[in-house]
């Protein structure tokens, strides 16, 4: 694991240069996650018009980025969990509900997040070396979750054939507390 770390540079997205940080998420996501059953790639659209409605929900110390020789290899989001925050507003952001949904993630904060989006490029799934660059990703979210007194994290939609990612998962002694089931009947 030593070597792995010498090699891999952990570093938080440039907010100046979001766009094209975007871009490179969207170009590992795309490329991690195509061999996943129902995979649809996003389009450059599609991550941008995400990446624009999440960056004000999303602090600067919860989206990295993993290099390897200065190229792009891995990325991991954490989110503070919105759910928890918005509780108590009955499904209403308006009048004011906008407000105390951005002063509890700025401000008052929350006790749990989620990873909603991370991906290693395909090259590196079935190396020795891609459960390393997820196990460093998760490290790096360390320190920001802790400044933010979170005590919980959900890692979600995590197939069961990403042995990979599951076994990495349980080494560092996280549970499943939920599965997703999905049947098929010809009607």
């Amino acid at each position: 694991m030593d070597q792995v770390r010498k090699k891999v540079t952990i570093r938080c997205i440039n907010r100046q240069r979001f766009a094209e940080e975007m871009q490179i998420l969207r170009e590992i996501f795309n490329s991690g996650w195509q061999h996943n059953w129902g995979f649809v790639p996003f389009t450059e659209h599609e991550f941008a018009t995400m990446g624009d409605q999440l960056k004000y929900l999303v602090p600067d110390d919860m989206i990295y980025i993993a290099e390897i020789d200065s190229a792009p290899c891995a990325f991991i989001v954490g989110l503070p969990n919105i759910n928890e925050a918005i509780a108590d507003l009955n499904g209403s952001l308006f009048p004011f509900g906008w407000a105390k949904l951005l002063w509890r993630l700025k401000v008052s904060g929350v006790r749990t997040a989620r990873v909603p989006l991370m991906g290693v490029r395909d090259e590196y799934q079935f190396s020795r070396i891609g459960p390393v660059i997820a196990l460093l990703l998760i490290e790096a979210l360390r320190d920001p979750f802790a400044r933010r007194k979170i005590d919980a994290l959900e890692m979600s939609w995590i197939l069961e054939t990403n042995t990979g990612m599951n076994n990495m998962l349980e080494r560092i002694g996280a549970e499943p507390y939920k599965r997703y089931r999905l049947y098929e009947k010809q009607i």
